[in-house]
């Protein structure tokens, strides 16, 4: 064996409270590094993803820190809520320098009762103008969407009655 070898090895066996520290250590700091770029890579995955699906450059809501508060539940956590503006508004955006592409979507809840398990979001949205949601759904549903279809998410609990 070789005469470093040797050394090192002799060395920690002498050296146990010091070899032992110090693998705790390493051990520590290799776990934390591990942790680190895993929370990362799903942090940036997730806004990769979110940036994706969300299609656009900008989205415009009325006015109000309610109203933000419950966009941002429906954009970023699921949470069912909902909000409108007049058609007028599509139009005045349509007319500003820049906007290239203009759509409307519209945010609903479903109703809470005792018929019904779970509140849904339910987002209305116009086939002809949209560039959000049909190019997800081209990927995502097979068939053509029809007028007045409903097409509900995975994991959607239907009670059996």
């Amino acid at each position: 064996m070789n005469v470093k070898l040797k050394l090192a090895l002799a060395s920690l066996k002498h050296n146990t409270a010091r070899t032992f520290y110090l693998t705790v250590l390493i051990s520590v700091i290799c776990f934390s590094v591990f942790v680190g770029e895993t929370v990362t890579s799903g942090l940036c995955g997730g806004m990769e993803s979110l940036k994706k699906r969300l299609g656009a450059d900008i989205i415009v809501i009325p006015s109000g820190k309610n109203r933000q508060q419950n966009f941002e539940g429906i954009l970023l956590g699921g949470k069912p809520g909902f909000f409108y503006m007049p058609n007028s508004v599509l139009a005045e955006i349509s007319r500003i320098d820049g906007a290239e592409m203009v759509t409307a979507q519209f945010y609903l809840a479903s109703l809470t009762a005792d018929c019904c398990s779970t509140e849904l979001q339910i987002m209305g949205f116009d086939p002809d103008s949209d560039f959000i949601v049909m190019p997800w759904l081209t990927k995502s549903y097979a068939k053509k969407l029809q007028p007045g279809e409903v097409i509900a998410g995975s994991e959607v609990f239907v009670p059996k009655t």
